[in-house]
């Protein structure tokens, strides 16, 4: 454990790795969430080499300054990466594309992504079918939750659970059966996608 006045003293003898990293990711990435400035890029710095001062273990090999400057990297980039992974960019298809006509290309291209509406109705029929799992057994409601809802195969819930495959396809049918009751006491007849 390296003392706090020598983390000190290794933070102010290479503070000048920070400002190279930050004119560095002004350069490359000019376009910076609009949160993120100088200033808070030099933070995250200085966070990421204090990281280093801390973590950073002679024995390896490897400079300080090396080390230091993957840390103050990864501080950096990884706040960045962590924003942009959350703003969304709305560019119209016609700007990409320069164009300015009475048909812009948007409405040449078939959308296919599930409107408002549609999103909002499988949410409602997954509520439904979860209120309907509520009845059954505890091992017929994993079953049906791990395939229908987590993706599981019967071959890994048997694995999981230690049992045959046919064991579970038994809970599975069985589990089929008592959610198809219990939709039919919810007045529902058929279902449909």
């Amino acid at each position: 454990m390296i003392a706090e006045q020598e983390v000190e003293r290794i933070v102010l003898q290479n503070s000048g790795l920070i400002a190279l990293l930050v004119g560095r990711t002004l350069r490359r990435c000019p376009r910076l969430p609009a949160v993120y400035d100088y200033d808070d890029l030099y933070s995250l710095g200085n966070i990421g080499l204090l990281s280093a001062a801390r973590t950073y273990d002679p024995q390896r090999g490897v400079a300080f300054s090396t080390y230091a400057y993957r840390c103050i990297e990864h501080a950096i980039l990884g706040a960045l990466k962590r924003e942009w992974d959350q703003q969304i960019d709305c560019v119209c298809m016609s700007q990409i594309a320069g164009e300015d006509d009475e048909n812009p290309i948007e409405d040449q291209i078939r959308d296919t992504a599930p409107d408002a509406g549609t999103v909002a109705l499988h949410r409602s029929d997954r509520e439904l079918l979860e209120a309907a799992l509520e009845g059954l057994s505890d091992r017929q409601r994993e079953v049906i939750s791990s395939i229908y809802f987590e993706g599981d195969s019967i071959a890994e819930i048997a694995q999981r659970w230690r049992l045959s495959m046919q064991a579970v396809q038994k809970q599975h049918v069985l589990g089929l059966k008592a959610l198809k009751h219990r939709l039919r006491g919810f007045g529902i007849r058929q279902w449909t996608d």
